[in-house]
């Protein structure tokens, strides 16, 4: 007798197989049929009707597509194989650049796929099935191929609106294609609240998506977004985890009332109102992220542009930074206080840029006064040799001086106490006339710090 779970496959390959004969030569389907396909029927619909129009775009539009193209022997029908982002995108947090274009058996079925790394001598991941790997080429991805080679060029570019905020609204690429349309409608679940279709989306118009209530991830996939125009995303009474936005604009975003968490905005433009909902463990790298926030809750924030591409991040740390600050969190708030004023420093230059850099190393602009502590005791000892090391330039001349009393003189001097018993002569006066200022700054900057609790 048959498990459900059989059952439930066989029931699942089936419909795949009647939607797929029921939609892959309709080339107008309505963003309601195109969120209803499973993912491999969408792959397979974009395939034929849409993925070649972008791509012709890129060849028109952008020469020097055609040649890193042909420098690596990549062909389109190799791009829509394995989505156009693997093979444009930078290649994330690793110094090597190369990518891996792989045949992979699975059971007997081969499909290619997009690696940082060669699998060729990989171990099946799946205990019991087998799992091969053939490597079919080496290549650097578009955009880093551009870097390479000090070019500049930008795929999604949007160029021109139709209707703009409206749920039909167009978007158009300075290549001329139109992004797909999916927009302008709610997403669709099932429902136990699951998304009823996950899909990796690319390049693709979700301008006025509506996501609403709590909303899960199941067997069909879950949901992320490559160079996509996401404007007026309306976010209502939302609970749903794991979202991925890269390389997107999300103009005008609408969070109202949520729960947010472990969502991602990688080099992304997003702007617009979060009001009356808590965000968790959000990460954000380079971009522009500038939403208004409104009686929000941030929980395991975490916000970066090094590496990236930014737009006046500096605004991104100043929010988050006060948002930490309002609701208590003193750490967080010195955390995004401290990257603020790292982000000024790293575009300052000449004599601003040394003061800024003695600043962060000496007191962490302030909110590390702990910091002075430690150099005080470092220059303490430090002076504290000196003084050991030439005994006939301090007074008495005649009484010897053991590592004792030369941090006992050091000490002193650094405090400013100068109780006269001991006291330098000849050149070692600089030293200890360096050490007393140096002290006295010390104190003052330990006493500002520790006393200073504005951000």
């Amino acid at each position: 007798m048959e498990s459900p779970r059989v059952k439930y496959l066989r029931w699942k390959t089936e419909f795949e197989k009647t939607q797929f004969d029921e939609t892959i030569n309709n080339p107008n389907l309505s963003p309601e049929e195109l969120w209803t396909l499973t993912e491999k029927n969408f792959n397979a619909w974009r395939k034929k009707h849409d993925y070649p129009k972008l791509l012709k775009s890129f060849n028109d539009k952008f020469p020097t597509f055609m040649d890193w193209k042909n420098e690596f022997e990549i062909t389109d029908e190799q791009i829509m194989e394995c989505s156009i982002t693997n093979f444009i995108s930078p290649k994330k947090l690793s110094k090597d650049n190369f990518l891996y274009l792989l045949e992979r058996t699975f059971e007997e079925k081969k499909r290619l796929i997009v690696s940082y790394y060669d699998l060729i001598e990989t171990k099946s991941r799946f205990h019991g099935y087998k799992e091969s790997f053939v490597l079919l080429k080496k290549f650097v991805s578009y955009y880093d191929w551009c870097k390479q080679k000090g070019i500049k060029s930008n795929l999604f570019n949007i160029k021109s609106r139709q209707a703009p905020g409206h749920q039909l609204e167009k978007v158009w690429l300075d290549t001329g294609y139109e992004l797909l349309k999916m927009g302008g409608i709610s997403a669709p679940v099932n429902g136990f609240g699951i998304l009823l279709r996950g899909k990796h989306l690319e390049f693709v118009n979700l301008c006025g998506l509506n996501l609403e209530g709590k909303i899960n991830f199941g067997e069909e996939g879950n949901l992320s977004f490559s160079y996509c125009a996401i404007d007026k995303l309306f976010c209502n009474k939302l609970d749903m985890p794991l979202l991925d936005f890269e390389y997107s604009t999300i103009t005008d975003l609408q969070i109202t009332d949520s729960q947010i968490q472990n969502w991602r905005f990688w080099e992304c433009t997003t702007t617009g109102d979060i009001v009356n909902s808590k965000l968790r463990m959000v990460n954000i790298f380079g971009g522009q992220f500038t939403p208004f926030y409104k009686d929000t809750t941030i929980l395991d924030f975490n916000a970066d542009h090094k590496g990236h591409p930014h737009i006046n991040f500096s605004y991104t740390y100043s929010n988050l930074k006060k948002l930490y600050a309002d609701q208590g969190d003193d750490t967080k708030a010195t955390e995004y206080f401290i990257k603020e004023r790292e982000f000024y420093r790293e575009f300052a230059k000449g004599w601003r840029k040394v003061v800024k850099t003695i600043s962060y190393f000496y007191w962490g602009y302030g909110k590390k006064p702990e910091r002075i502590i430690y150099i005080a005791f470092g220059t303490i000892l430090l002076c504290a040799l000196i003084y050991f090391l030439f005994p006939t330039s301090i007074n008495p001349i005649d009484q010897d001086k053991s590592i004792l009393d030369s941090i006992y003189f050091s000490t002193v001097t650094f405090t400013t106490l100068g109780y006269g018993d001991l006291s330098p002569l000849g050149w070692l006066r600089i030293v200890a006339l360096l050490e007393a200022f140096f002290g006295a700054l010390s104190i003052g900057f330990i006493v500002a710090g520790f006393s200073n609790t504005k951000y």
